[in-house]
Formats: C-alpha cells, structure tokens, sequence
C-alpha cells in the first residue's frame, strides 16, 4: 500500500493559520461521480460501488464495479487528494456510458454515503429538470440531517440547479482564481461559492490534460471543508459555512474581488 504523502500544493499562509498542518486525516468524501480509475492504486481511495451498467445507465444495479469509463470522477478525486491529502474517498458510480444519471440513482447515491459514514459528499453534477426537485429536496434534507456536508456543482453563479441549488447544499461555480486555495463565498444567489475550475487533472491511465467547469470547482471546496472538519470533528453546516465566509477571498482582501466566471460542469442528472 502507498503511504499519503504530504501536501504537494503550496499552501497560502491565511490557510496555515486557519488550520495549522490539517490534511483532511479522519475525513471520508463520497465522490458520486463516474467512478475511479481501478488503475491508480492508493490506499486512500477505498473500494466503492457501483450503480448503474454501461448498458442500462439509468437503471439501478448495485455491484462492486466502481471503475470509471469516463474519466471525470478520477479527475474530481484527484482535484480532493491533490487539496486535502489526508482523506480517505469513497467512489459511487452512476454515470454508465456517457456524463448523465437519473434522479432515482442520485436519491441511490446518497443512501450509499450514508452507509458508507463518509463526512462529505461531492456531487460534480446537477440537473434543472423541475420534476427532479422534490425527490432531490427530500434526499439531501435527509442526508443532511444525518451531518453530512453536501457540495454540489452549478453551471453558472446565477443559474439554479438541483441540488447545488437547495440551502442544505453548498452549491460551487467556477471561476479563475490567483491561488487553488483561493474562492469566494456570498449567501445570496444559487452560488455560494465560486472555486478554481480550471486545472490539470489526472485522468484515466494516469494521463494529465487541462480541464475546466464547475465539475472541477466543487472538488476544492469539499477538499476544504475536509481540512476544516479534521480541525473540527463534527462542526455542522452552520460552522461550515462560518469558516467559508471568514477565509473568503474578499473577506480576506477587505475589497471585492474580480472573479472570471468559468465553464459549466460535465455531469448532469436526466
């Protein structure tokens, strides 16, 4: 097994004061996503699930198979590990053949991370069908209540999507930033923050490209709050979202912040 190695990111000096050394240790995200590459071996990536085939992608079939096809799920868990090293992931898998899951496999999803006690769940998709609302509402209000914090992608600041649209999750666009570390947050609007969404990002056989969306954004925020719960075993949403305004970029530079809105995300519900 491979050791977790130490941060291989620069980290800023407002976030070293804030969290000291954190790394995420004792912190499981549950990336629902297309999976992981079964070809990157690392001990913090623990065995996940899949729920859904290549061939019916929008059936629920529950089994071990949480390879990823895609790529994308592979490049969220590297924007996490390459943030916040100490975490453990735990893939689920519903995408199939192509970026697009059905609402009944999300609701699926989220009872899989609840099984699997992760802290925080990262959800690089989204959809804006409405009658995918209230199914969606009523799973995450139930995920939450059970503590964990949910990070969702949006596709442009303004724009509402479910779930990173609903005030129990924490919705992310994209927008180019100084720093990876760097983001906003503001409560008003579909978009309580905006995160880098621009990057090189390990894809399927170890390749690395550049790639670019809000699919990319959320990641960073879910390797934040992770560095934030290790620092603060059970804070709530509340205290997430304390800490996320504190360390705002603006909030930080005393002036509001320029921000270069990025592309919209890969993954999306039917």
């Amino acid at each position: 097994m491979t050791e977790t190695p130490l941060p291989s990111i620069d980290r800023p000096g407002w976030l070293h004061g804030a969290l000291g050394d954190a790394t995420g240790r004792g912190v499981r995200i549950a990336v629902i996503d297309s999976g992981r590459d079964p070809r990157w071996k690392d001990r913090r990536i623990l065995p996940g699930v899949g729920l859904a085939t290549p061939e019916r992608p929008f059936e629920f079939f529950r089994s071990e198979d949480d390879a990823d096809r895609l790529g994308h799920g592979t490049a969220c868990i590297d924007v996490i590990l390459g943030l916040a090293p100490g975490v453990e992931i735990f893939p689920i898998r519903v995408f199939g053949n192509r970026l697009e899951t059905s609402p009944d496999l999300l609701l699926r999803a989220l009872e899989a991370a609840l099984e699997a006690q992760a802290q925080i769940v990262n959800l690089s998709l989204g959809t804006q069908v409405r009658k995918a609302h209230n199914s969606l509402f009523e799973a995450t209000k139930v995920t939450d209540s059970f503590g964990m914090l949910m990070v969702a992608a949006l596709p442009e600041p303004s724009a509402p999507s479910f779930p990173g649209s609903f005030p129990h999750v924490l919705g992310v666009a994209s927008g180019r930033f100084p720093n990876v570390f760097d983001y906003l947050y503001r409560q008003e609007g579909p978009a309580e923050c905006m995160a880098p969404g621009e990057r090189e990002v390990r894809w399927l056989g170890g390749e690395r490209r550049i790639s670019a969306g809000s699919s990319l954004a959320a990641p960073h925020i879910s390797a934040l709050l992770a560095l934030f719960l290790e620092t603060h075993p059970g804070a709530d949403q509340a205290a997430a979202r304390e800490f996320l305004g504190l360390y705002s970029l603006e909030r930080r530079l005393g002036v509001e912040a320029p921000v270069v809105p990025g592309a919209a995300p890969g993954g999306n519900v039917l």
